[in-house]
């Protein structure tokens, strides 16, 4: 999809206008760190042909010295970052969408966040170099980094939405799991920690932490969010919020109807400046979290701490003819 994207709307334009530019099909981390190292050092601009995961690696690959502009193709399966900037309308035309903005956009500083993590933390079986990852749409614990890291596993064998579908079925039966550990955040202002209980100590489900209004073009994750503005929100709810996987599901399909799930009793949704999570389960399983598509395992007793960044890089954003 993305060489039929990059040869039929892409490529015309760049030759169109004569510019100069090199092609890199990404095969492998190394792909992604020979692009980095061979990037100039200052401004550049970069046209990606992808989802959220390969803007992750780009960035936490890339050297301080060197700040590109970065357009965005989305050709991935959620597709947060560009669902979030180009919003389509419809929402199933984010291409075209996207497309507008390349021809039409302006570029703007792209804020982020910081993940800090205990000692043990591992991606992909490594160690994270300088335990800390770069991220630009969202880190989460509970069912949505499960469900992240479960369609990731050879076991599913379908491919774009259908198999975060199944593993979410996974997760819900037969029982809800009751996530242990402690959430804490941090208010835009303050420096106090505030722990986050969950509801009759039936434990924690669902923790989202993101700056962007998408994960994908319909699911609205965070309707008060523009993805630039630099403010973190959590969603949140527990076990004892919902009633069990019909109740899952009902805040999902809010989620859907436009991020009405904001307004549903039980829900969390709040402006934070920071957010600690410190993991208490034995099964590694349950130790899974999400940044931006990727998976990270914490050790037994692990944790993490999420901060706002004014970001690494900038982003070709609207139009300069929309309001």
């Amino acid at each position: 999809m993305a060489d039929l994207y990059f040869s039929t709307l892409i490529a015309p334009v760049l030759e169109f206008y004569s510019v100069r530019y090199s092609k890199h099909t990404v095969t492998s981390p190394t792909a992604i760190k020979a692009i980095t190292d061979g990037l100039p050092e200052g401004v550049s601009t970069v046209v990606i042909l992808s989802g959220d995961t390969l803007i992750f690696e780009l960035l936490n690959r890339m050297q301080s010295t060197k700040r590109p502009a970065l357009v965005l193709i989305p050709t991935g399966t959620g597709n947060g970052l560009a669902s979030s900037l180009c919003k389509p309308l419809p929402p199933n035309d984010l291409i075209r969408g996207a497309f507008h903005t390349f021809l039409h956009g302006i570029s703007r500083p792209l804020p982020g966040f910081v993940v800090k993590f205990s000692p043990g933390a591992h991606l992909l079986g490594e160690v994270i170099p300088d335990r800390e990852l770069k991220g630009t749409v969202v880190t989460s614990w509970g069912f949505h980094a499960s469900l992240v890291a479960d369609a990731s596993t050879p076991g599913i064998q379908s491919s774009g939405t259908e198999k975060f579908q199944i593993a979410a079925k996974q997760n819900l039966t037969p029982s809800l799991h009751a996530y242990r550990g402690t959430i804490s955040i941090v208010r835009p202002g303050s420096t106090v920690w505030e722990e986050i209980e969950d509801t009759n100590g039936e434990g924690h489900f669902y923790l989202v932490v993101t700056g962007v209004s998408n994960l994908e073009p319909a699911f609205t994750i965070s309707p008060a969010a523009n993805g630039v503005d630099g403010i973190l929100r959590i969603i949140y709810f527990g076990v004892g919020d919902v009633e069990g996987a019909e109740g899952v599901m009902g805040v999902m399909r809010a989620v859907y109807d436009g991020g009405k799930h904001v307004s549903v009793p039980g829900v969390r949704y709040q402006t934070v400046d920071g957010v600690k999570i410190h993991v208490k389960e034995a099964e590694e399983k349950w130790r899974r979290v999400c940044v931006d598509g990727a998976v990270v395992t914490l050790e037994e007793d692990g944790w993490l701490e999420i901060t706002r960044h004014q970001g690494w890089a900038d982003v070709v954003y609207k139009s300069r003819f929309d309001d």
